[in-house]
């Protein structure tokens, strides 16, 4: 399936479940896994701007009954991840996988590489299926996919930004 880009200077939320190329439903309907309200509900708290590629009245939700995770495909602007101080995306995921921990405005987000990689707490074992995108302006994109254990999937997305910012000259 070809994504297009970001279409302005937040997150985009794409159709589709990380790991299931192809999955469609009600006549080839392309759906966004069952966790996508409650993320795009985290990132709006954060006044994280989120549009998404398909009307709401074309979305379509799929859930899964294993203990496993599906996030939804995100592609978040370049200028928003560069603009934020570093650990936006761990720091989602983190105030995702545990709701109850603290909810910090985006601009107050001074995560440490340690602490950014911290492992999880104990009591979810979950495997984790995650795809998120960064775009630039000019449509360069770069992925990340991560498929395994809360505490390998924070720290593969740790090192990304890193990569992505580092890239950047940030």
């Amino acid at each position: 399936m070809s994504v297009p880009t970001a279409p302005f200077r937040g997150v985009t939320v794409v159709p589709g479940v990380p790991n299931m190329a192809g999955l469609t439903v009600d006549q080839g309907v392309v759906p966004f896994p069952d966790s996508t309200s409650d993320f795009v509900k985290l990132l709006r708290e954060r006044e994280i701007p989120v549009d998404f590629l398909v009307p709401r009245e074309q979305r379509v939700y799929v859930g899964h009954k294993a203990l496993e995770l599906w996030l939804p495909i995100l592609e978040f602007s370049r200028d928003l991840l560069i603009s934020v101080e570093s650990g936006l995306l761990v720091e989602l995921l983190k105030s995702y996988l545990n709701p109850a921990g603290d909810r910090r405005p985006i601009d107050d987000i001074e995560e440490t590489r340690e602490a950014a990689t911290a492992a999880p707490e104990p009591s979810r074992s979950a495997i984790l299926h995650v795809e998120w995108h960064v775009s630039r302006p000019d449509g360069e994109r770069q992925t990340f996919v991560a498929n395994g254990s809360e505490s390998s999937v924070l720290d593969a997305l740790s090192r990304f930004e890193d990569h992505v910012r580092n890239n950047e000259g940030q």
